[in-house]
């Protein structure tokens, strides 16, 4: 058995070796050379394009946010309480920031969810449904709601998404 092996060895040692044991040190340099012109593009352009995904998740994360508030604010209208209903909006500052049943409040868990992003909420007067204010006072009967989300953008400052509706009070 050890004798096998023995022979093996010997062998081995007097096959001709192929090619080259090892790298020359200028083949080392190129490579280095090589990967220290390629590597820095290729990071730039990772970076670039997780700040394009991270801007492009808060833009959608705005819109849900803002369309959720905008639904919100339909619902309220359409449900006839006295605190959240149509009549309510008149008192915009009592419909928003009442702290029991204001939209401020209710949404506390919404808006927690959404982290350096901000919401401002705008309710016009009485208008038509063009959304500007008749002469005619009978024809004013919807109110023109518009919810602005602020949020966090990876290059640039804050950016902003604007979601607007009507909403009546069905009569």
């Amino acid at each position: 058995m050890i004798a096998r092996r023995r022979e093996e060895l010997e062998r081995a040692r007097r096959r001709p070796r192929v090619g080259p044991r090892g790298f020359s040190l200028v083949e080392v340099v190129v490579v280095i050379v090589v990967l220290a012109l390629i590597v820095p593009p290729s990071v730039l352009t990772l970076q670039d394009a997780a700040m394009n995904r991270a801007d492009a998740v808060n833009i959608t994360r705005a819109a849900i946010l803002a369309e959720s508030v905008i639904e919100s604010v339909v619902a309220d209208a359409a449900c006839g309480e006295e605190h959240t209903g149509f009549q309510a909006m008149a008192d915009v500052t009592e419909y928003l920031d009442n702290a029991e049943s204001g939209l401020r409040a209710r949404l506390a868990a919404v808006l927690g969810a959404y982290p350096g992003f901000t919401l401002d909420l705008e309710i016009s007067d009485l208008v038509d449904a063009s959304g500007e204010v008749n002469a005619d006072s009978d024809a004013n009967r919807y109110r023109r709601v518009v919810a602005v989300v602020r949020f966090p953008r990876a290059r640039e400052a804050a950016g902003e998404m604007r979601v607007e509706t009507l909403v009546g009070g069905g009569a």
